[in-house]
């Protein structure tokens, strides 16, 4: 099994580059709206798999 290598440096240059992008015509209000609502989807998607782990 070959060992695939993450260069996290460039990966979160990525990240920030097209919420950059995503983001540079937007108001602060806006802003702060779009962080909530990916906050929001990240820890619905983390209660998820931590109760599938409960399962196990």
């Amino acid at each position: 099994m070959e060992k695939k290598k993450i260069n996290a440096v460039e990966m979160v240059r990525m990240i920030r580059d097209n919420q950059f992008q995503e983001l540079k015509q937007t108001s602060p209000e806006d802003q702060k709206k779009y962080y909530r609502k990916k906050s929001k989807l990240l820890r619905s998607k983390l209660n998820k798999h931590s109760q599938e782990i409960d399962k196990l």
